[in-house]
């Protein structure tokens, strides 16, 4: 039995481009490959969130953040799927994470993370999703905006 590659980019400049650009060639990622950048200035939370992702989409290249003026660099530069950030809403850098991202790219789901149940969305430009999470929340908010259908997911990783 093969099991999935895991990958795990921590975004420090232009050196993580072409290290995702190679393991989608090597390794036969093609475009199926799912893309996140994760935001939380938290880093066991972090941690816990890429594990997460890693979890619900084998074989995903995670970018990872504890600064989100980093994120919108990603999604200029990268082809990204979606946005997953904790954000403090007291920090001018993380309230206006949605609106930028939204600026890179309107139709890039973004998901802002709660501790709590938060009524209504914070951000025309983002959802919201409560602590705890888990993998199969992940696959399911995820599966309701992004296009195509993401059934062929698993057999990427045979």
């Amino acid at each position: 039995m093969i099991s999935c590659p895991v990958f795990l980019s921590v975004c420090n400049g232009s050196a993580t481009v072409g290290l995702v650009k190679l393991q989608r060639k090597y390794l036969g990622m093609g475009s199926d490959a799912m893309t996140f950048v994760a935001v939380d200035q938290n880093r066991e939370r972090l941690a816990e969130l890429t594990r997460l992702l890693l979890e619900a989409f084998p074989g995903s290249v995670i970018y990872q953040h504890t600064n989100p003026l980093k994120a919108p660099k990603d999604v200029r530069g990268n082809r990204v799927d979606a946005v997953f950030a904790q954000l403090d809403p007291e920090d001018p850098a993380g309230a206006a994470l949605p609106h930028m991202l939204h600026l890179e790219k309107a139709d890039l789901p973004v998901f802002l993370l709660t501790d709590a149940e938060a009524g209504g969305r914070p951000s025309p430009a983002a959802d919201c999703l409560a602590r705890p999470l888990s993998a199969e929340l992940l696959r399911e908010r995820l599966s309701g905006v992004l296009q195509p259908d993401m059934s062929g997911l698993q057999q990427a990783c045979v």
